[in-house]
């Protein structure tokens, strides 16, 4: 389970990320954030920890089952 939340929050992080890169380039209009360079940066930064969630996620080892008492 804890895998999972792992991926997910990764996977959020980094569509975080992706927004606010687009936010800060221009290419979302409509938000203060549109065209403030500041934010392409803070995304640029969540891209990378997203990123990083994401692969500690994916590259933890599945957990060996409890051994039972017989």
């Amino acid at each position: 389970m804890r895998v999972v939340l792992t991926i997910i929050v990764g996977l959020v992080v980094l569509l975080m990320g992706g927004t606010f890169v687009l936010q800060g380039l221009g290419f979302m209009a409509g938000t203060a954030m549109s065209g403030q360079f500041i934010w392409a940066a803070v995304g640029l930064i969540l891209l990378v920890v997203g990123a990083i969630i994401l692969y500690s996620g994916l590259r933890t080892p599945p957990a060996k089952p409890a051994r039972s008492k017989h």
